[in-house]
């Protein structure tokens, strides 16, 4: 099962493929775009990740309608109504139109980011980014997020 893990519209742009339960590809937007903090991915870094082949399963960090509410209540009004920041309608601009799981922060999903953005800092050892990136929780992490999800996923 390969998995398209997605993290964009915040700051930190990030995008992780997994395969097999091995991490096959992990980079942050701004290595490709140079902007620090860069919020948007682009489509070097999504050809990159789409160069192993179509998902399985696309996951997306945070879910949008929980993240419009707080919008919504801090005052970011502009954010509330751009139907282009929905992650469905994003990702259309990528020639992505699978059902989306959509996972939250403390979820098995958060691991999986956490796990590959840490494959992504040099380390002084090989075997230890070779350790990071056959980390034991990504079995776990991808087995879980395979499963079927509810109809409603928002």
């Amino acid at each position: 099962m390969r998995l398209l893990g997605l993290n964009a519209l915040n700051h930190d742009a990030a995008v992780c493929v997994v395969e097999d339960n091995k991490i096959v590809f992990a980079s942050h937007s701004e290595r490709y775009s140079k902007i620090k903090n860069d919020p948007n991915l682009n489509h070097d870094i999504m050809d990159k990740a789409l160069s192993y082949g179509k998902p399985d399963k696309v996951v997306w960090f945070e879910r949008p309608y929980l993240k419009k509410t707080r919008q919504f209540y801090a005052g970011q009004y502009s954010e509330v109504f751009d139907v282009f920041n929905i992650p469905s309608q994003y990702l259309k601009k990528f020639n992505i139109y699978s059902n989306i799981k959509y996972v939250s922060q403390g979820s098995m999903g958060s691991v999986l980011f956490k796990i590959s953005s840490r494959s992504l800092w040099p380390s002084p050892s090989e075997s230890h980014r070779v350790e990071m990136e056959n980390h034991p929780q990504i079995e776990r992490v991808s087995s879980q997020l395979a499963r079927p999800s509810p109809s409603s996923s928002s």
